[in-house]
């Protein structure tokens, strides 16, 4: 926590939410998103089609969508609790 202090993340704002960093042991292993040949060369040859700024993952690891996913699940009193009657869905929170 002590690197996301010094890196101005803050729990305030879900595009800058605190990242635990992994530790690594193996640096000549291939990236998470080269899992197999097949997947490798997908993202190859999408990167090679694109024009403008190329990137390979259009995703961060940390994207505000993940931190809200994890967030209302992990914070239960944040949550309201609603009457079961009231509860049109399985899932629905609003």
């Amino acid at each position: 926590m002590f690197l996301n202090f010094v890196a101005d993340r803050s729990f305030n704002d879900i595009m800058q939410y605190p990242v635990l960093p992994w530790i690594l042991a193996d640096y000549t292993s291939t990236t998470l998103g080269a899992l197999n040949e097949e997947r490798l060369a997908f993202f190859k040859d999408h990167y090679a089609e694109m024009s403008g700024r190329k990137f390979l993952y259009g995703t961060h690891y940390s994207a505000p969508g993940y931190v809200l996913y994890y967030l209302v699940r992990t914070v239960q009193q944040c949550v309201p609790v609603y009457p079961v009657s009231q509860v049109q869905l399985p899932g629905q929170l609003s």
